[in-house]
């Protein structure tokens, strides 16, 4: 975190000079003290952040090969006169640990096109579903591993 202020620092000010680098990394220190005394910051958040890097990609890459899933899907309803659309609501129940696991699930769900999270009363989950075969396997699919490997 103290490096990210420096450099913070250094592109701000758009010029490399040692007056412009000393200021710098003493501000910075100074900011870095009181984030970690005041703000309840430590180097544990740090490393534990550097170690969910991978499975936070993990989860994007997923994200992003859904959206275009789903997108196609939907639009496959758009286009074709000869599928007939049936909305459903689904409710299912999923352990996660910690608030940020629930948002992560409902983010993807609402994300993804044809799909809407409805509730979130603590692990369980109301969706909308703008067919029914949008639902299948909402609550078995891989991205609840993987938002489970990021509680972790």
């Amino acid at each position: 975190m103290l490096l990210i202020f420096i450099l913070f620092w250094i592109v701000l000010n758009g010029k490399i000079t040692g007056e412009i680098i000393g200021a710098g990394i003493v501000i910075s220190l100074l900011v870095f003290i009181f984030a970690c005394r005041y703000l309840g910051y430590s180097l544990k958040r740090d490393v534990r952040f550097l170690k969910k890097i991978p499975v936070v990609c993990w989860y994007l890459g997923n994200l992003i090969l859904e959206v275009i899933k789903a997108t196609a899907s939907v639009m496959r309803f758009i286009f074709s006169f000869k599928y007939e659309v049936e909305p459903v609501l689904v409710h299912f129940t999923v352990d996660f640990k910690t608030d940020i696991g629930r948002v992560m699930m409902a983010n993807y769900i609402t994300l993804t096109p044809g799909t809407i999270t409805v509730d979130v009363d603590g692990n369980d989950f109301t969706v909308h579903c703008l067919d029914k075969d949008f639902s299948q396997g909402i609550d078995e699919c891989l991205m609840i591993r993987i938002i489970k490997k990021v509680e972790e």
